[in-house]
């Protein structure tokens, strides 16, 4: 990932936490989630291969599943993490015609580990942003 992503990465979750007046660091996820139109789904059993998956829900509403019964620190990054894809590589308020082009209720899991890498520095920005995917800024 190029320096000019991470920049904008951390300048976007800034934005969210400004746009909708939550703390940042963000201390109440849940908070957040509801405010940007989404719903956080836990789950058990869940697939043990993944804690997350993501889905469009409406015009202007996500949908978050996550494994059920975490440790809150995991959960609260797990939910962060899955945002980032929500946002970054499904276009959830950031790009329109991406957003359009995801289908209703299409769990999506992102295999990539450039999504992978993105999606957790968004969540580290999000949860911590004087460290970003353990460098400190």
């Amino acid at each position: 990932m190029t320096d000019k992503t991470r920049t904008y990465i951390h300048t976007l979750t800034q934005t969210i936490c400004s746009n909708h007046a939550a703390a940042s660091p963000v201390t109440d996820i849940d908070s957040l989630i509801h405010q940007l139109g989404g719903r956080i789904e836990e789950m058990r059993p869940f697939d043990d291969l993944y804690d997350g998956t993501a889905a469009k829900c409406g015009d202007n509403q996500f949908c978050l599943r996550i494994a059920a019964g975490m440790p809150a620190k995991k959960r609260n990054f797990v939910i962060s993490r899955e945002l980032g894809h929500v946002i970054l590589h499904m276009g959830f308020q950031t790009n329109p015609q991406l957003w359009q082009e995801q289908r209703l209720h299409a769990f999506r899991r992102f295999p990539k580990a450039e999504q992978t890498y993105q999606a957790n520095e968004f969540a580290m920005s999000l949860l911590n942003p004087t460290r970003r995917c353990g460098r400190v800024v």
